[in-house]
């Protein structure tokens, strides 16, 4: 399958966690990190990048680090990053919620980041 991508500039590479030995889920997990505080409790979550450009395979981390020369990180639109970044603040509203009420809220997905438009 031939990537809609390859001619296009990123406009942002997420930036990924050093990590000597991570697992799948850390591989994506970026520097960035949402907290919502309510009632002198706080809440955080890490934004976990997924990938735009389905073509591309997950490289390899290289002694702990990011390997961004596949352009597996990058993104090549505001509005994706934006509903990556929505994921973890719908994580941290559910910290909040757990933590205030017993039960856990069915929220749906912001949106499966996974399409490409």
């Amino acid at each position: 399958m031939r990537s809609p991508f390859k001619v296009a500039l990123p406009i942002f590479i997420s930036t990924i966690k050093y990590n000597t030995n991570p697992t799948d889920v850390q591989k994506h997990e970026t520097f960035y990190e949402i907290t919502l505080v309510y009632d002198g409790y706080s809440a955080t979550a890490p934004v976990y990048f997924e990938p735009q450009d389905q073509t591309i395979s997950l490289p390899l981390l290289i002694n702990g680090k990011a390997n961004y020369k596949s352009g597996y990180y990058n993104l090549y639109n505001y509005e994706f990053f934006f509903t990556i970044v929505n994921e973890a603040i719908r994580t941290t509203f559910i910290n909040h919620w757990v933590k205030f009420n017993s039960v856990v809220p069915k929220l749906p997905r912001i949106r499966d980041c996974r399409s490409t438009h």
